[in-house]
């Protein structure tokens, strides 16, 4: 948060208060699971079905294209929850509510379902993955953008006016800064249920992490579903975790 905002805000930075616990809990998690897979792999050398899918290039290739996928929808949500979220917070309380009943309505389709949709319209691949997953991310961006910028007090944005602000540098310069940590956990939310929903994507030949899964439980192979289940959680795991540690960064700020 700039300085300015701090001032008009009446704040000052706090401490970081991120626990021990924090910093080394999740990591030791995921260590601890790919050494469980890594020694459930040793016990036996792989067969030829397994080694089909457990190789390094088609699962580095998996890996990327779910990071390709999930990090997309969530950049096009953005694109689209935080303007819609500025004009939310300045509209009338009934504008709002009707926004807000149709998201939620729309979040309570299944993701098969809406992945079933997108590819009905838009074929197979990776758009309609996109697509979907970006529609799934837009609500919990979009709510957390106007419940921090309207959870602001009021006498902030005033002192920003008396300050000689615009109301949109006063936005830019202070309402933004100050409702960040609540966007970010918004964000935060949104990126967690991608990487866990792409997995999702294999059933519409959008590849991603979810083919090892797809592979596995197909041909009865444990082993490659162990890998599969294991690569999608510690990698929904470790990204909350560095989001986790930067939405703590970012409330020592506010």
């Amino acid at each position: 948060m700039s300085e300015l905002a701090a001032l008009a805000a009446g704040t000052q930075p706090r401490e970081s208060r991120i626990s021990i616990g924090r910093l080394v809990g999740v990591p030791a998690v995921i260590v601890a699971a790919y050494a469980l897979v890594g020694w459930e792999l040793l016990q036996r050398p792989l067969n030829v079905r397994e080694v089909t899918v457990l190789n390094f290039h088609d699962i580095s290739r998996a890996f990327g294209q779910h990071l390709l996928l999930t990090f997309t929808a969530l950049t096009i949500a953005l694109v689209i929850a935080l303007p819609l979220g500025v004009l939310l917070s300045r509209s009338a309380g009934i504008v709002r509510a009707a926004v807000f009943t149709f998201a939620n309505l729309s979040q309570a389709i299944p993701s098969v379902a809406l992945l079933g949709l997108a590819y009905v319209f838009l074929g197979s691949g990776p758009k309609p993955a996109i697509f979907a997953l970006s529609a799934f991310s837009v609500l919990p961006i979009l709510r957390n953008t106007v419940v921090g910028l309207t959870s602001i007090d009021p006498a902030v944005t005033e002192a920003a006016r008396g300050m000689g602000m615009s109301p949109l540098q006063g936005l830019f310069t202070v309402e933004l800064p100050l409702a960040l940590p609540v966007i970010f956990a918004g964000v935060r939310t949104a990126v967690v249920l991608n990487i866990s929903s792409a997995t999702l994507a294999t059933f519409i030949g959008g590849g991603g992490l979810g083919d090892i899964l797809d592979a596995g439980i197909n041909s009865n192979l444990g082993r490659v579903t162990l890998v599969g289940a294991v690569l999608v959680s510690s990698l929904a795991m470790f990204v909350d975790w560095v989001a986790s540690l930067i939405e703590a960064e970012l409330e020592t700020r506010t």
